[in-house]
């Protein structure tokens, strides 16, 4: 129950924040913790968030494919992203599978300053 309640604090915050700002920034973690949480966010807010006005990012990632099982973008996107009707432009991943892992971290820090 209590990712439920979680879900529902980011609905609020997300209202919120459209409210005051216009958008809503999220940034993501990876592993097992979240994954329910997703679960409840691409479940049941697919119509109570205004998802073109959020914008998702990653606190961290793997450094494998996105189709890879241990991404965190792509438990992300199977548990949450697929289900809910967000623009592809507003999901900003870190591309994890370029080597050196030194230029997939300068790509995402250049990607975030733009």
């Amino acid at each position: 129950m209590l990712n439920k309640e979680v879900a529902e604090s980011v609905n609020l915050l997300a209202q919120t924040s459209m409210d005051i700002h216009g958008k809503f920034s999220m940034a993501l973690s990876g592993g097992n913790t979240p994954r329910i949480l997703y679960r409840f966010l691409g479940d049941d807010f697919i119509d109570r968030i205004p998802w073109n006005k959020v914008y998702l990012f990653w606190t961290d990632e793997r450094c494998v494919p996105p189709d890879h099982p241990d991404s965190n973008f792509g438990m992300a996107y199977h548990e949450f992203i697929s289900k809910i009707p967000i623009p592809t432009h507003n999901v900003y991943r870190i591309p994890a599978e370029i080597n050196p892992v030194d230029e997939a971290i300068r790509n995402y820090e250049k990607k975030l300053r733009e």
